[in-house]
């Protein structure tokens, strides 16, 4: 993967319990979060090894510092999800332009904020389509508003970051990493973002989707 748009180095890590965390690289941060609950979609159950009461969030624009600081959890916690961040794909100047004015910004530490993360992958056939086939798909016609749209409506009130999975090593086993943070006063809205985005008839880019699973997360 080319460096230059390499971001943050997401990892996140299923703990059984809270964890006494001894201090990390200052280069990479940290955030413990209570699973509140998960949802598994089209697929095999998720197995949590250990089971999971608690997740922990690791970033850091440093790859070497992070993969030091986790160096003894994975030993500890089992193997982590781990994306990168990119650049925007599927979207306009304008649509980039627009999402970079109302997006909105993660969640203050007042103890009232929801957190959800959803692995996501995609099908072979969505895959062995050409770039700008996949990029159709996520564009607004006449007869679908499509993902970008969908997401831009809900975008100054729910924070989202996207982490791309697809050509980590070892394999994760999804295409990419989808986090969520919002009030908790706007779990509904959050809903039905997630339920326009999965109805093929508004969003057809959606009918690729092969498995997800939504985890519910409160920061603690």
């Amino acid at each position: 993967m080319s460096e230059d748009i390499l971001g943050e180095w997401g990892t996140f890590v299923f703990l059984s319990e809270y964890p006494n965390m001894a201090p990390v690289s200052q280069d990479a941060s940290t955030a413990v979060y209570q699973v509140e609950g998960f949802i598994e979609r089209c697929g095999e159950p998720i197995v949590l090894a250990p089971p999971a009461r608690w997740i922990l969030r690791m970033e850091s624009p440093n790859r070497a510092a992070l993969e030091e600081a986790t160096q003894t959890l994975v030993s500890q916690c089992g193997r982590p999800l781990i994306g990168v961040t990119q650049h925007l794909h599927y979207t306009t100047a304008d649509q980039q332009a627009e999402l970079l004015r109302v997006s909105a910004q993660p969640v203050d530490a007042s103890g009232t904020g929801v957190a959800v993360l959803i692995p996501i992958a995609k099908s072979d056939a969505w895959w062995q389509l050409p770039h700008d086939e996949r990029q159709r798909h996520f564009l607004q016609t006449e007869r679908t508003e499509g993902h970008t749209a969908i997401g831009l409506r809900y975008a100054d009130r729910i924070y989202r970051k996207l982490y791309h999975s697809r050509y980590i090593h070892p394999p994760q086993g999804f295409d990419f990493l989808t986090y969520f943070e919002f009030p908790e006063d706007l779990a509904e809205d959050f809903r039905a973002l997630l339920s326009n985005l999965r109805d093929p008839e508004l969003n057809p880019e959606w009918a690729f989707v092969k498995r997800e699973i939504e985890i519910w997360l409160r920061k603690r």
